[in-house]
């Protein structure tokens, strides 16, 4: 007969022996175990009243007797505990002194598991052993968690009692707690440290890392051991857990909060001369709102010359923000410039032409003539400027936006004989384009499309087909562009077709890039059943005037009724990668007769979209001349 494994037969006694350990105003109710959850406790008064408490419990069993005891978890199933909405209770029957140990799968912190690693050692302490205070600490727990992972968090923050490494005399240690709570009394409203040592936050301080848990969980782990952690002073180290606690929060979405802790902390701790770091503090002053205080801070710390890094990063993630006051951006530049004519009245014109750079960055979605007069002053004063190939791919996109498209083919120009690089040659084409000089761009363009087309390129296949069909319909390969006076026709509406395309084609002779002229034209050959035709005119006006949502509705209409002319998901997905949520609510109002199918079409083009996150580039310079580029998505700051 078949005998049931010894390993079932003991999981199955833990769960009927954990049954009797819970209190009787617990109720565990069992779960489908396909999804390796046992079952879930909802927690009651005594008066059987609802808490609002649950959690979810994962049962193991062993009959090893070691004094700390380990599982093996598979790291997906550890990373998909943590993702729950409720929190998983891991338990740990010991049948040799019939004991239980709990810990919570949220409290594994990832970073000391190996990338590669499949499988996690899950181990438990001594403190991890289940007693009578075990529910209470328990209840604590799941409430600090869920508010935690809400949207709103109670203030202030209680931590337990510090606990310190053994390495640390007890002199050294009670130092850095009395200035520990000297400094949490400057953010009373945040933070209290509390003498208790059952609560869910914890500080930890060793020689290697300090270390915050917030609700159990990993918040922010600090690496002392690179930074000589016996010869930082008190407050260096009370610093660092103050700013550390500020982002343990902010790594939980509480940015205001954080926000007011780093602010008050940052300028006396470790972080100061770590850029990266810096990079992340401002990322969570920007998300507050705190636009003036990061300004402040900054300007605090640009004092010292071995924190002009962090000066930078601190500032970096403002010249991006959107969200800005216009009294705010003028108090960004001026406390920047204030700063540069500092740096540069001590001869040190590197430091100060990189913020003239990064103000020209700044202000070029805003003012484009003070971008230009920055990036202008940057190359003014280090002329190392000139031989850099981003350099000239800015000041030749300023030149676009400028309409000076000459210019902007020279600039384009100027950078490629520096640095040969894809993206620039497609932009270079666009100038050419806008310049007049219509095969020149084609070549290039064509010159530069991979064999098989993506997200990043659909753009400039697209544009590719235009130029073609531009230069095929009007016969015409280089034009001095004149300003069309088709803008100046009186209710074009109420115009016959025939006289519409007189004056369409006379308005592209003297200038082929009227968008206007185009979308016109391509109402007039829709009428007359040419779908080619309208579909290259209204793919044209959309490429000339990418945020024209009508003229891509219409291109994209006809691209799906008309297959074999252009790939319909190709019209879709550069629509939507230049309009976005905008294009959808305007073409959700207006869908083809058999909607279904051109819904299909659209799904499977947004299928083909990447999802993008917000990224900066950050540049580190080098010695001679060379510098190093990170895309820093925003999942890093």
């Amino acid at each position: 007969m078949p005998k049931r494994p010894i390993q079932h037969e003991l999981e199955a006694y833990s769960r009927s022996r954990f049954g009797t350990l819970i209190p009787s105003n617990w109720v565990f109710r069992g779960l489908d175990q396909d999804y390796g959850i046992d079952g879930e406790i909802e927690v009651f008064e005594c008066n059987h009243e609802s808490t609002g408490i649950k959690f979810l419990v994962q049962l193991k069993a062993t009959s090893s007797s070691k004094e700390n005891p380990s599982i093996s978890l598979k790291s997906g199933t550890l990373a998909y505990y943590k993702s729950l909405t409720l929190p998983v209770l891991i338990v740990l029957y010991i049948k040799k002194s019939d004991s239980f140990y709990f810990r919570w799968a949220h409290s594994h912190d990832f970073h000391y598991t190996k990338n590669e690693s499949k499988v996690v050692k899950f181990g438990f302490t001594s403190i991890n052993k289940w007693d009578a205070r075990t529910p209470e600490v328990l209840n604590k727990d799941v409430i600090s968690y869920l508010e935690l992972r809400s949207s709103r968090i109670s203030m202030p923050v209680e931590f337990s009692a510090l606990i310190f490494g053994k390495e640390i005399e007890e002199d050294f240690s009670k130092r850095i707690e009395y200035s520990i709570i000297k400094n949490s009394l400057k953010a009373s409203r945040l933070i209290r440290i509390d003498s208790r040592n059952d609560l869910p936050n914890n500080i930890s301080i060793s020689s290697k890392e300090i270390k915050i848990e917030l609700a159990r969980t990993n918040g922010f782990t600090a690496h002392t051991a690179n930074v000589g952690f016996f010869s930082l002073t008190t407050d260096e180290i009370s610093s660092t857990v103050m700013t550390s606690i500020g982002m343990a929060l902010f790594a939980h979405g509480h940015h205001i909060e954080a926000a007011e802790i780093i602010q008050k902390f940052l300028e006396h701790s470790i972080y100061v001369n770590d850029y990266s770091f810096c990079f992340m503090a401002a990322r969570c002053l920007a998300r507050a709102n705190k636009y003036v205080q990061a300004t402040e801070l900054a300007e605090r710390i640009s004092n010292n010359e071995k924190q002009l890094l962090s000066f930078h990063a601190l500032l970096l993630p403002l010249w991006t923000e959107k969200n800005m006051s216009e009294s705010e951006v003028c108090l960004c530049v001026d406390a920047a410039k204030r700063i540069a004519r500092i740096l540069q009245s001590k001869g040190d014109s590197v430091q100060a032409s990189t913020i003239y750079y990064n103000l020209g960055n700044m202000l070029r979605k805003s003012d484009l003539r003070n971008s230009f007069s920055n990036y202008k002053h940057a190359a003014k004063i280090n002329s190392e400027y000139f031989e850099r190939s981003y350099f000239w791919r800015e000041i030749a996109g300023i030149a676009f936006l400028k309409k000076r498209y000459a210019s902007a083919v020279f600039f384009y120009k100027r950078s490629i004989d520096l640095e040969d690089d894809k993206t620039t040659r497609f932009l270079y084409a666009d100038a050419l384009a806008f310049a007049g000089r219509y095969a020149e761009s084609l070549e290039e363009i064509t010159q530069s499309l991979p064999d098989e087309i993506d997200q990043d390129h659909v753009e400039w296949y697209l544009k590719s087909k235009s130029v073609s069909f531009l230069i095929s319909f009007l016969s015409i390969t280089r034009q001095t562009r004149v300003k069309s006076n088709f803008h100046d026709v009186p209710e074009p509406k109420k115009l016959n077709d025939k006289t519409i395309k007189t004056i369409c084609m006379k308005s592209l002779e003297l200038d082929a890039m009227c968008a206007l002229s185009w979308f016109n034209l391509g109402g007039v050959f829709h009428r007359e059943g040419k779908a080619e035709l309208a579909l290259n005119c209204f793919l044209t006006s959309a490429l000339i005037e990418p945020c024209d949502i009508e003229s891509w509705a219409n291109a994209a209409a006809i691209a799906f009724m008309e297959q074999q002319i252009i790939d319909a998901s190709m019209v879709l997905i550069c629509a939507y990668l230049f309009n976005g949520g905008d294009f959808l609510e305007h073409m959700s109002g207006r869908l083809p007769s058999n909607g279904a199918d051109f819904l299909l079409e659209f799904s499977k083009a947004m299928a083909f979209v990447k999802r993008t996150e917000n990224s900066a580039l950050l540049r580190i310079h080098g010695p001679n001349n060379t510098w190093d580029s990170y895309d820093i998505p925003s999942t890093h700051y």
